[in-house]
């Protein structure tokens, strides 16, 4: 799961890199610099990512879903760190999709019989 962050106070956009898939659920967070295309290691999410969604959101994004984990997370762009948001899901959605539309975040997820 990744998502662009812009810094509000001094522009800086960077792309943040999270999580892994069902096979490695981790607690990973990397960052690239879009100005200097240097990678640096950022701070680990609260809760495992894996399968998630990831949904722009004003000069950030929010993270929904995922095979491990019902809650919302938005990436921090000034603290450059996690905020667990006061939304939750009442199941893990594996692969989801989402959208915000003005401020509500819409997800759901669809399975595909084999």
């Amino acid at each position: 799961m990744c998502g662009l962050v812009t810094d509000p106070k001094t522009m800086k956009q960077i792309i943040v890199v999270a999580g892994g898939d069902n096979s490695a659920q981790e607690e990973t967070c990397d960052i690239l610099d879009l100005e200097t295309l240097t990678w640096s290691t950022g701070p680990p999410p609260p809760h495992e990512i894996c399968s998630s969604a990831s949904v722009p959101y004003g000069n950030t994004f929010l993270k929904v879903g995922g095979y491990c984990s019902d809650v919302v997370m938005e990436f921090d762009g000034c603290t450059m760190d996690w905020i667990v948001r006061p939304e939750t899901y009442e199941y893990s959605y594996d692969d989801p999709t989402a959208v915000l539309i003005e401020d509500s975040l819409f997800a759901s997820y669809c399975s595909t019989p084999a």
